[in-house]
């Protein structure tokens, strides 16, 4: 599994009215200006990630909803040893690749770029979302049964994505997921370089941890490591249980060793962002 985010633009675009040559010059135009002028050309790169974060707030994040609550309905007729998987659209797939891409274009040249981490974060972490998980930090809903099942059944995608997000924060923020210092002989994958060379990959070694002020990533970073405790905890520490009020349906119980981890890797997490 990859853990660079996608360094380059995709082209063509999976957005039908990027293409129409009606309604594409400006997206086009700023297009070309980034190619020819990718460290100088601002104006350019603030209407690509404007476009961009607009699709995604307006369309795609909207779909994901949507398909979360039809999965959630999966979740709740399917049987109890069931392996569950997301099965997500190919053009929505496409069309979240075009906006990790749009990130990892201008981070390879803007890598102490935090509010661009801050919005590739949050997208990749809706895009690895399983159903009973909020996309966007809320409260997630644990009222089902078998909802372990799910975290067993994690498409290639979505895991790719989880760890993406962890190499961000090797980056940016200097600090593995279980809060140890990021290695400073992090190797050009995790590093999210784009290639081979050693004067690249130095770089990106100096500016580890650049963003560690940045309070917004350490709140993101606090909200994967909690969904990763929660996601460890159900997949080997607990067991559907009978709802008492409701005979014909199973809810979650976690063991004290699930409930236990659950608050130690949050509380870690915490002494990490505050340290």
């Amino acid at each position: 599994i990859t853990t660079k985010l996608i360094p380059q633009i995709v082209t063509p675009s999976p957005f039908q009215h990027h293409n129409d040559s009606g309604t594409a010059d400006r997206y086009r135009s700023a297009l070309q200006r980034i190619t020819s002028a990718p460290t100088r050309d601002v104006e350019a790169w603030e209407a690509v990630m404007n476009e961009c974060m607009s699709l995604y707030r307006t369309q795609l994040l909207p779909q994901l909803d949507g398909e979360r609550n039809t999965h959630k309905m999966i979740l709740q007729s399917s049987s109890p040893n069931a392996t569950l998987r997301i099965n997500r659209a190919e053009e929505l797939e496409k069309k979240l690749d075009w906006v990790e891409s749009c990130h990892g274009h201008l981070t390879k040249y803007f890598p102490y770029t935090s509010n661009y981490y801050i919005t590739a974060v949050e997208m990749l972490l809706a895009r690895s979302a399983l159903p009973f998980e909020s996309l966007t930090g809320g409260e997630d809903d644990f009222s089902f049964g078998n909802v372990g099942n799910w975290v067993q059944g994690q498409t290639p995608l979505q895991a790719a994505a989880g760890k993406k997000i962890d190499a961000i924060f090797e980056l940016a923020l200097g600090v593995k997921m279980d809060g140890t210092p990021a290695s400073g002989e992090t190797d050009a994958d995790a590093a999210m370089d784009t290639g081979d060379d050693e004067q690249e990959v130095s770089a990106m070694q100096v500016l580890c941890g650049m963003c560690s002020s940045s309070i917004e990533l350490w709140l993101l970073y606090i909200r994967k490591r909690t969904r990763d405790a929660k996601r460890q905890a159900l997949q080997h520490h607990s067991t559907p249980t009978m709802d008492p009020t409701n005979p014909s349906r199973n809810i979650i119980k976690l063991s004290k060793e699930g409930e236990d981890l659950i608050r130690d890797w949050i509380v870690t997490a915490y002494e990490t962002a505050l340290t």
